[in-house]
């Protein structure tokens, strides 16, 4: 087992309650010292919560709606903010449509576009709202199915995905933080996404306004690792600090 494979499985026996060092470090065979340094991005990310050699899950981070509480939220603004996505996409390019609403109402606008594409995508929302269009190439990744993302995640997708390069991808969020980053309330999806941004030449996070200021499980990148933030324009937000980080934002 791996220390990605670890750190899912610390976090799923966290979720079933409290551990303490000793205890982790005995049921995955491995050094007290190496549990801690699994847990030390996940306590500096208030994840979880060491006191006297016991490790808790912090109930306080962020949980996950499903797709169908998710899918008639912000309807106007995902529509705006995935016609807007769309103008940065050019004939010949191949880009990467994440899972999520936002994501999907991409896709659904790029199908209606005649731009001649090529879209990879682990969403079985964009592959339904792509596989009619002529003039785009579609691409599935492969991986383990997770219902609330209806898409694929896991080892299997991390390890296929390496072996491509995208123009653009236009990746989805739960929360967005201008000390956190751009965050998940699932670690293993987190980690499928970190690897899949890191395959970009231009990463755009597409999210509507409600995420700002929220802090989820896994911080999958920070702002150097991204480079447009396409949102709505009613965040009750002070913009400024992302922008001073060199982010494009783009309000619509």
């Amino acid at each position: 087992m791996n220390a990605s494979e670890r750190k899912i499985e610390i976090l799923k026996l966290l979720k079933e309650g409290s551990m303490t060092l000793d205890e982790l470090a005995k049921k995955f065979n491995v050094s007290v010292m190496t549990i801690r340094r699994d847990l030390r991005k996940f306590e500096n990310q208030d994840v979880i919560l060491i006191s006297q050699g016991t490790v808790y899950l912090n109930k306080s981070v962020g949980s996950e709606e499903s797709y169908i509480l998710k899918k008639d939220k912000m309807i106007a603004e995902k529509i705006r903010i995935a016609q807007k996505a769309i103008e940065y996409i050019n004939d010949g390019e191949v880009v990467y449509i994440d899972c999520g609403t936002t994501c999907a109402q991409i896709a659904e606008e790029l199908a209606k576009s005649n731009k001649n594409v090529t879209v990879m995508t682990s969403s079985i929302l964009v592959v339904n709202a792509l596989f009619m269009a002529e003039n785009i190439d579609l691409c599935m990744l492969p991986g383990k199915y997770r219902e609330k993302s209806i898409g694929f995640i896991g080892d299997l997708t991390i390890d296929f995905v390496r072996k491509f390069y995208f123009d653009k991808a236009f990746m989805g969020a739960e929360g967005i933080d201008t000390e956190y980053g751009i965050s998940l309330p699932h670690l293993e999806e987190g980690l499928t996404k970190q690897a899949i941004a890191r395959q970009a030449n231009t990463v755009f996070v597409v999210t509507d306004h409600s995420k700002f200021s929220l802090k989820t499980l896994y911080s999958y990148a920070d702002y150097n690792d991204i480079d447009y933030i396409i949102t709505d324009s009613n965040p009750d937000f002070n913009m400024s600090s992302f922008e001073n980080e060199k982010i494009k934002i783009v309000k619509v």
